[in-house]
């Protein structure tokens, strides 16, 4: 049985702040996820620090601790010591809510209290007493966002009250009363969607005396969901179902052992997906050959499953497969398992953590239960990677998880690889990427805004031809003979820095670049031609070059004078290559070398190398300026004892290290080590050493940390110059996108970036960009309309400085655009309703568009015609349209490329009344005929006819959605009594009130902004307003308008809520009251006009 978690917020992380803070950890070149139990798992859940919860009936020990039903892991699979809640029996299902998990099972004691069959257990484990919900024979959870808790199970009552398989307990432990379905066989899964509603899976066929095999939505009252389309003949599924997943675009993932769901006649191998209102996907449909249990959809929109299953379509898929969003399996993804895989969730780093029976993963053994993937599937075991030859002197970390290598080797990982190489996720030696055959050091690399990549150094060839020093490099590994520049054979390339215009800059020992005299610095155009407009000059090699946000560019390296000007170690320079003079630190020391500079957060400079003062400030091998060159002596000085060859930022503000040090603030951290925000030495990082020097170091998005150099050893684990270090504290992210704003959190352990690029893509390949995100606080933003578009957005952050050439993290979001509910007369599409007329006489439409002020005009029609525009065509915009009641024709003009359309539905005399009566998102033709008092709809969604009798003679209809289910509800006025009649779409019920006169004119909408039309009307002989609240059915009013003006109700500010509006033909003057925006006044028309908001006015 597998139950479905509500994943937490991620200001959760608040609460575990303390806890990460004062907890020490130890980081390892071991680096591989550690988990291993005795027995097996059947559920996981993860919390937003990443911490790994696990639980199950049978295993009694975890990493060869004892540990029995319940245990919880750091993120790199390491036991959590301090968590000891013990439950004296099994547990059935665990669901993480905020900083607390929730859990059900066998138990009657767990975190040191007592409890019956459901706990909810604080982050220390103990038992939170406040919640006292007792139960028996529960095993599925959710948790709502008002920590209310819905379990399923076995159980027939809880608590002495009947509750048939489900119950929902209020956030104290009570039975909720308000909550009581009744489900006739076993729950197994619970999903809770954004808006409430319950969705339940397992072994049931009927809910609440209803047919629902297997599968049933829910209201949030417990009532079954009749807007949720059912097959009547078929409802349901064939077999059991264990698990539900709601997608970003409402659609729903279940999760099986079935061969039929919704229709007898078409296969739907142990698993489907459903639209929102219930009806099957049937552009999704991968086959299963055996049973699946539970997925997770990543946040790029793609689902991770797994089960039972060794094929998938066919092909071999051993117990876990990724699919893409249309159901087709994602090649990419590499990872199996040699049994059963139970449960399986998403860590906040992109990885993901498996349970099950399983002993093995892709091939490895011992394997034992738990285990940890990478994205691409690839285990998560020790980085075991051999370099021989000359070790990695430079890394790039690029945002899929792949490191590029550059150095003196011959061989990466037993695969010939002269000067470059680029590894995965494991270390492993990508395939993917051929030899390049550059004979020689490879000392900087960079990667160019197209994705291919520059390799510098002292290398005499590239690709089996002469090319000396500096060489392109397609991803695929082949060398771009197009791109040639050339150097003195004495020189070399030290750095490289891709401007954002293209232009590449360099650094190194040369003298000349394309035959023409350069002195050790130089820049290129994006072809490899010289620029000569740049003309900065240094005595001696550069080592290193930072691109800051203004474009001035940061060296550094051995040199004593730049452009003729004294400036030791360190210079900064204009765009175009002269001095910043108002820039001159001065580095002390015998022997001064630049070797690093970053630029921080702040625009601060921090710079690495071999040195014993700062502008006569002692601080040995690092140090951070201010902006202006200033000494910052913010920055302590942490007073190590050998050089440092490399930075990196996180987050957090700390500062990884490494070099030829081995002591650092008078303790032992030989060749790397871990600084404060202030430069002191962070105690957390425990002492890890390397046995020789480390030449390079890149942060990688999840956090470790990947280093090369002459090591052969780190912590005493052998390794062959070139190692990966794991370090336990999270690493977190998240990408968040509304209407206007996209928002990139970045937490903790993180890479920290200087400039964030934000992209969108409609088919996750192909991306467009969409600008720079704006730093705020430990987020980065970018404010745009319409951004929440639905397609996938990319966040790519660049570390280290302001330059395209650097190492670089990414998160791929997929946004599902929520279809917005229609607004009336909105023909531009933004939400708004339109001011708007349409004069009889020409048959002319004017309207002003409210996104812009500009007024279209056309005409369209005759003085006779009943105007009647709605959205007929789905695009979210108002079509002009109108019925011509002396022949029952409808004519219409598609807003998305002005050609029209016609044709007969209705007959003389008839009323248009189009409206969404099908839910689909269109608008539907419809007439309704007061000789008979009958309703003709046309559904756009399969083009029949509803005919429907509702109502009695004079009565005026109204259509509108009065009980919220997206749909219209048939309705009617009655003048003489003043009622209002109208027929739920959601059940068939019908309503009925007194509320007006009969002279008051009907302006049905939704002016409280609950989803729901509110019945309303407007007395023209005072000028007042009457609206009657859906929510309680009390009433309130208001004067706005007079005697003789019109009214135009209309959604005019775009807040969701109707605006009481009129139009004054005695001025030609609109007035709209704003629910949000407050009073407008506008002049716009004539006297005679028609204003089109007054179209279904009755």
């Amino acid at each position: 049985m597998i139950n479905t978690r509500i994943f937490a917020s991620f200001t959760a992380i608040i609460s575990l702040v303390a806890f990460w803070t004062n907890t020490s950890f130890a980081q390892n070149a071991s680096d591989g996820f550690k988990g291993d139990v005795n027995g097996v798992v059947g559920r996981v859940a993860i919390d937003t620090s990443g911490s790994v919860y696990i639980a199950g009936q049978l295993f009694t020990s975890v990493n060869g601790v004892s540990k029995s039903h319940l245990a919880r892991l750091n993120r790199d699979g390491t036991l959590d010591t301090t968590y000891n809640p013990n439950p004296n029996s099994t547990l059935q299902g665990i669901a993480v809510s905020g900083s607390k998990l929730v859990v059900v099972g066998g138990f009657s004691s767990i975190g040191g209290g007592a409890s019956g069959g459901i706990a909810r257990l604080n982050y220390d484990g103990t038992n939170d007493g406040a919640f006292t919900a007792s139960i028996s024979g529960a095993g599925a959870l959710a948790v709502d966002t008002s920590a209310r808790v819905v379990v399923g199970g076995h159980f027939t009552t809880v608590g002495g009250l009947p509750r048939n398989r489900l119950v929902r307990f209020n956030a104290n432990g009570s039975v909720d009363p308000t909550f009581a379905p009744d489900v006739d066989s076993a729950v197994f899964g619970i999903a809770i969607q954004p808006d409430g509603k319950v969705l339940i899976a397992g072994q049931f066929n009927n809910v609440n005396g209803q047919p629902r095999w297997r599968f049933a939505r829910l209201n949030v009252d417990g009532s079954l969901d009749n807007t949720f389309n059912v097959n009547a003949a078929y409802p349901g599924s064939n077999g059991t179902t264990y698990s539900i997943h709601v997608q970003a675009d409402g659609k729903i993932i279940v999760c099986g052992g079935f061969s039929r769901f919704g229709d007898p006649n078409i296969t739907r191998s142990n698993i489907v997906r459903l639209n929102p209102n219930g009806t099957v996907d049937n552009s999704f449909s991968p086959n299963f050959g055996s049973a699946t249990y539970d997925a997770r959809i990543q946040p790029d929109g793609k689902i991770l499953v797994v089960g039972l299953f060794t094929t998938v379509n066919g092909a071999n898929a051993q117990r876990i497969v990724r699919l893409n969003m249309n159901g087709t399996v994602d090649t990419g993804f590499v990872g199996s398992a040699g049994d059963t895989i139970l449960d399986v969730d998403l860590q906040p780093d992109g990885k993901m953590v498996i349970v099950g029976s399983f002993t093995s993963v892709n091939g490895f053994p011992s394997i034992n239960r738990i285990a940890n993937l990478y994205p691409d599937g690839r285990l998560n075991t020790d980085t075991n990677t051999t370099v021989l030859g000359s070790p990695p002197a430079t890394m790039l970390s690029l945002g899929n998880g792949m490191t590029l290598l550059g150095g003196g080797f011959t061989s990466v990982g037993g695969a010939a690889r002269q000067g470059m190489a680029r590894v995965g996720w494991t270390g492993a030696n990508d395939s993917a990427f051929a030899n390049p055959q550059l004979t020689g050091w490879v000392y900087s690399l960079a990667v160019q805004q197209d994705g291919n990549y520059l390799a510098g150094g002292d290398f005499t060839s590239a690709g089996g031809t002469p090319q000396a020093k500096l060489a392109r490099i397609t991803p695929s590994g082949s060398i771009d003979g197009s791109f040639a520049p050339t150097f003195d054979t004495s020189g070399w390339v030290n750095a490289i820095a891709v401007q954002g215009d293209g232009k590449i800059v360099i650094g190194g020992g040369f003298t000349t670049v394309n035959g023409v005299s350069k002195g050790r610095i130089a820049r290129l155009n994006a072809t490899g031609s010289l620029d000569s407009s740049f003309t900065a000059t240094a005595d001696f090699y550069v080592d290193v070059i930072a691109i800051q946000s203004d474009g001035k560019i940061v060296i550094g390296g051995a040199f004593e004078n730049v452009n003729g000007s004294p400036r030791a170690g360190i210079a900064r320079l204009n765009a175009n290559g002269t001095l910043d003079t108002s820039f001159n630190p001065v580095l002390n020391g015998i022997v001064r070398e630049l070797l690093d500079i970053k630029i921080d957060k702040n625009g601060k400079i921090l710079i690495a190398g071999a040195f014993t003062g700062v502008n006569g400030n002692a601080r040995t091998n690092i140090a951070r300026l201010n902006a202006d060159g200033s000494f910052d002596a913010s920055f302590i000085n942490p007073n190590l004892d050998g050089a440092v060859h490399n930075i990196a930022e996180t987050v957090l503000g700390t500062i990884y290290i490494s070099g030829n040090f081995e002591n650092v603030g008078g303790a032992p951290h030989a060749k790397i080590a871990l600084l404060n925000t202030d430069g002191s030495v962070n105690p957390q990082f425990a002492n890890t050493t390397a046995n020789d020097k480390i030449l390079a170091m890149t942060l990688r998005r999840d956090g470790k940390i990947m280093v090369g150099g002459y090591f052969t050893a780190i912590n005493g684990q052998g390794r062959g110059q070139f190692a990966a270090i794991s370090y336990p504290q999270p690493v977190i992210y998240d990408l968040q996108v509304t209407n206007d704003r996209i928002r990139w959190y970045r937490w903790w352990y993180a890479p920290e970036v200087t400039r964030v690029v934000f992209e969108r893509s409609t088919d996750g390949v192909n991306y467009v960009p969409l600008g720079s995100g704006s730093r705020t606080a430990g987020n980065w933003d970018l404010n745009i309309p319409n951004a929440n578009a639905t397609g996938f957005i990319r966040a790519r952050g660049y570390h280290g400085d302001h330059s395209d050439r650097g190492s670089f993290t990414e998160q791929v979001q997929y946004v599902a655009k929520a279809s917005p509910k229609a607004v009336p007369f909105d023909f531009d599409g933004d939400g708004k309703t339109d001011v708007g007329i349409f004069r009889p006489g020409p048959a002319e439409w004017w309207y002003r568009r409210s996104s812009d002020g500009q007024v279209p005009a056309l005409q369209f029609g005759t003085s006779t015609d009943a105007i009647a525009p709605v959205d007929y065509t789905g695009d979210g915009k108002s079509d002009v349209a109108f019925f011509r009641p002396t022949t029952g024709e409808w004519f219409i003009l598609r807003s998305e490329d002005g050609s029209f359309y016609s044709f007969p539905f209705g007959g003389a005399g008839d009323t248009p009344v189009p409206a969404d009566y099908d839910g689909d998102g269109k608008g539907d033709v419809a007439v309704f005929r007061s000789t008979n008092n009958t309703w003709y709809i046309q559904r756009s969604s399969d083009l029949g006819v509803s005919i429907i009798t509702f109502g009695a003679s004079g009565d005026l209809p109204v259509t509108a959605d009065y009980d919220g289910d997206g749909k219209s509800d048939i309705g009617i006025f009655r003048p003489g009594p003043g009622e209002w009649w109208y027929l739920r779409s959601s059940d068939g019920g019908n309503r009925a009130f007194q509320f007006g006169t009969s002279t008051d004119r009907t302006v049905v909408g939704d002016y409280t902004g609950d989803g729901k039309a509110d019945a309303a009307f407007f007395r023209p002989t005072t000028g007042e307003w009457f609206i009657l609240r859906s929510e309680d059915g009390s009433f309130y009013s208001f004067p706005f308008g007079g005697a003789g003006d019109t009214p135009v109700p209309g959604d005019y500010d775009g807040d969701g809520k109707t605006d009481a509006a009129v139009f004054r033909p005695s001025s030609a003057t609109w007035f709209m009251l704003g629910s949000t925006s407050g009073t407008q006044i506008i002049p716009f028309g004539a006297a005679t006009d028609r204003p089109i908001p007054n179209a279904f006015v009755r």
